[in-house]
């Protein structure tokens, strides 16, 4: 019928209509043919289809196991309500989010699988529950547990640990004894570093806790409704704990106090850093531009004080990304975390607390830096200026550490503390330190100064 129409009312251009349709006919059946996968000629693709192709990178997936200690010093944290169990439930419905799989364990002198939900498990958190999970509750042994979630990190998935990371020693010189434990380890982690590289973030928390807590000499005490410290260890490819961070807010979590990230690289780059030629200076000065562009300054020059009585010091500031580094803010903002060469630094503030940013100097640094660090010379050479963010262990880690618990019913300081804790984290960060050749600082920033 569609042949006679064509005939009957396209008669002179008949010839060219019976080429078109059997033209269009060949190339659905070329189409057809190519769509099967016979054996002809693929079509090369077009440029934007290639391109696309390219983006889209393969999806990553992530393993996770949680180990929770059940040992009986930490039956007093899930007495009741508490906010451990509800930082603990927040976390494990988040990572259970992000992972693919999840794993619950408990873990003491060895480790439990658990095998109901997530829900089950925060249900289940109560001191007979601890029990009923067996294993020897009463003589863990702090190394061994991480020797265990650490292999598990080493082999490529996050491992989590949830404990009050108090070492047991007993007898002795109680020094002596946390030195021997430091270097156990410094050894777990030496060898499952060396295994395969894997960072750890270190999460600390606080919770009411109503029990026996057991002291230096194991002698158990009675608390009641006392807040008590405890943490979270991740451990894993830091590319996962990276991911981890963005999609769970842990300083969100219920009784979050701080953290400590100890990472496998080495130094990083350096972050966004300018000066601010026009804000928080006593002096007026030349961009050099050997040392600049149009997006910073990093090199200053012809340096003049001030007039009519000013003050003789050099001041100015220096604006940096410290959002970008890979440590608390309280530690990124302490003076005594920076080395500096040639200069005082004087303070460390948000961006937001300066009070007025000069404009031109607000354009040059636009979404690009966080904080301002002021500096300061009574030298008249004016020399160059070096700044380091120094990696050391945290002021909160000393702070926290204990070598005496056994007043820790009267005292309120003890109260606030974790025995030992300093030898815990020291011993690991030495066996990152030899592994990696790392830890000397978060970075390294440099100003040319002339006069």
């Amino acid at each position: 019928m569609i042949y006679r129409a064509i005939r009957n009312t396209f008669k002179p251009h008949l010839t060219y209509w019976l080429t078109l349709i059997l033209a269009v006919g060949i190339t659905s059946c070329s189409y057809d043919r190519e769509r099967q996968g016979t054996s002809q000629p693929q079509k090369k693709e077009s440029a934007p289809a290639q391109k696309a192709a390219v983006e889209e990178a393969p999806k990553s997936t992530y393993a996770a196991s949680v180990y929770l200690e059940n040992s009986g010093s930490m039956d007093g944290y899930v007495r009741g309500n508490t906010q451990f169990e509800d930082a603990i439930y927040r976390m494990l419905v988040d990572v259970g989010y992000w992972a693919d799989t999840l794993q619950l364990y408990y873990i003491n002198s060895q480790s439990i699988p658990y095998q109901q939900d997530v829900s089950q498990f925060i249900s289940d958190l109560e001191p007979q529950e601890f029990q009923q999970r067996g294993g020897n509750r009463g003589n863990s042994d702090l190394n061994e547990i991480l020797q265990k979630v650490a292999n598990q990190a080493s082999q490529g998935e996050v491992s989590v640990l949830v404990s009050d990371f108090i070492f047991s020693v007993k007898g002795g010189n109680t020094e002596d004894l946390l030195n021997n434990q430091k270097i156990s380890l410094y050894n777990t982690f030496r060898q499952q570093l060396g295994q395969s590289p894997f960072g750890t973030l270190i999460i600390k928390l606080q919770s009411e806790f109503s029990g026996s807590y057991y002291d230096k000499n194991d002698r158990p005490i009675s608390l009641s409704n006392t807040i008590r410290p405890y943490y979270i260890w991740l451990m894993g490819p830091e590319e996962a704990l990276q991911s981890l961070q963005r999609k769970v807010r842990f300083s969100a979590l219920d009784g979050y106090q701080t953290s400590y990230f100890l990472s496998t690289s080495r130094e990083g780059n350096a972050p966004f850093y300018t000066v601010l030629s026009n804000t928080i200076t006593t002096a007026s000065f030349r961009t050099d531009r050997d040392y600049s562009s149009a997006d910073y300054v990093r090199g200053i020059e012809k340096v003049e004080m001030g007039r009519r009585g000013d003050s003789k010091k050099l001041s100015f500031a220096v604006a940096i990304d410290l959002a970008s580094i890979p440590a608390e803010e309280s530690y990124v903002t302490s003076l005594s975390n920076y080395l500096v060469e040639g200069y005082q630094l004087d303070s460390i503030v948000s961006i937001s607390e300066v009070a007025r940013i000069h404009p031109r100097d607000q354009s040059l640094i636009e979404g690009k830096a966080s904080h301002v660090l002021v500096v300061s010379t009574e030298q008249t050479n004016y020399p160059d200026l070096t700044i380091s963010l120094v990696k050391q262990t945290p002021a909160w880690v000393l702070n926290t550490s204990s070598t005496d618990d056994t007043g820790i019913q009267r005292s309120r300081t003890q109260q606030t503390q974790t025995f030992g804790l300093q030898y815990l984290v020291e011993g690991i960060e030495e066996a990152y330190e030899q592994v990696f050749d790392n830890q000397k600082a978060y970075f390294t920033v440099e100003v040319s100064v002339k006069k």
